[in-house]
């Protein structure tokens, strides 16, 4: 079976600025794939690229075992990005709608695991942040396509809404297990929903490391407190503040 992603020796720049440098990374089927990196350092021009927004400098992408291009991905932005005047069935409905097979008693069954029951003829005006976050999550999880792209996807939460995220993203994809690459500035964040982690250098980006998380799944949030795991956040902020270690 291909993996989900592979990227090999990946570049890019615009003009004479350089973004990524010689970037090789993986994403197994059913893996949970984060990368963590200052910002600016080309995090989201990576993902321009695994979806077939624009073609790379130099290097080889593979998604699924196909040279990237538009229509592979799930993506899910950093904003929810919901069409105001769509309902939220309408909205979770549209990637599959574009490809000419939605199917809406599906997005009310998955609204309805994902606590939203009863808002599928809603408007996105009408729900909170977390609540708009789930919707595009179940958007990007509907496309069914093999890999999904989340750019910083919880960024814009206030603390505890992030936390209760964390918690509901982790019991989703645990019963889904879909291959996910995930963006965060949050080192955190990465290494509790993680099964590896890429850290990102400054621009024009190139990998530091590559960390296995250690710990096992179910992951619940209590992880944070374990010794080890507080042991790897400071080698991971030592990693991307430069310190000496």
């Amino acid at each position: 079976m291909a993996d989900a992603l592979t990227v090999r020796g990946l570049s890019h720049a615009f003009g004479d600025l350089s973004v990524l440098s010689d970037v090789s990374l993986d994403v197994a089927p059913g893996e949970f794939v984060s990368i963590v990196g200052p910002s600016g350092s080309g995090k989201s021009t990576l993902f321009h690229l695994i979806g077939g927004l624009i073609t790379p400098s130099a290097g080889e992408i593979s998604v699924d075992g196909q040279a990237a291009r538009r229509g592979l991905i799930g993506y899910m932005p950093q904003q929810p990005a919901l069409m105001p005047w769509r309902t939220i069935e309408a909205n979770v409905v549209l990637a599959q709608e574009i490809r000419g097979k939605a199917d809406k008693p599906a997005a009310r069954e998955w609204l309805a695991r994902v606590g939203l029951d009863g808002f599928a003829k809603s408007y996105p005006h009408q729900l909170s942040g977390g609540m708009q976050q789930r919707v595009a999550f179940l958007r990007a999880l509907l496309s069914d396509q093999p890999l999904l792209c989340l750019d910083e996807p919880f960024s814009a939460l206030d603390a505890m809404t992030r936390i209760e995220m964390h918690r509901w993203l982790l019991d989703i994809w645990e019963a889904n297990r879909r291959a996910v690459l995930f963006v965060t500035h949050n080192i955190e964040e990465a290494l509790l929903l993680s099964d590896t982690v890429y850290v990102f250098s400054r621009r024009p980006a190139t990998i530091l490391e590559k960390i296995t998380v250690p710990f096992g799944r179910p992951r619940r949030d209590a992880v944070v407190d374990d010794p080890a795991f507080v042991k790897l956040r400071r080698h991971l902020t030592d990693l991307l503040t430069g310190a000496p270690r």
